[in-house]
């Protein structure tokens, strides 16, 4: 009789440490499944970010380039006026110049 008791008992243990190895199995899993989850959502946030971040740098890129083409028009209009105001009035301006420094020597 001992010896069916002791063998049931055996049994039992053997049952409950299956049980408990099965649940902590099971409980690993979960915690890899959670990490899995966790990593996933991560990365895609990041993509996000980064497609938000490159999407928001061509937009400024472009922005950049529009100024930087608009500023060059307005230099070369700049540019050729002064040169055309330069043109016409350089003949006058050499003769005021050149009046002045007489007039300085003179005196």
């Amino acid at each position: 009789m001992e010896i069916d008791a002791i063998m049931k008992l055996i049994e039992t243990d053997e049952k409950v440490r299956q049980q408990v190895d099965n649940v902590y199995d099971q409980r690993q899993q979960l915690k890899q499944a959670i990490e899995n989850e966790k990593k996933k959502l991560s990365d895609e946030a990041w993509a996000a970010v980064n497609a938000r971040v490159d999407s928001t740098k061509k937009e400024l890129e472009a922005q950049v380039k529009a100024e930087d083409e608009k500023n060059q028009a307005y230099y070369d209009s700049a540019s050729a006026q002064l040169q055309s105001v330069y043109e016409a009035n350089k003949e006058k301006w050499r003769r005021m110049l050149y009046d002045r420094v007489l007039a300085e020597d003179e005196e």
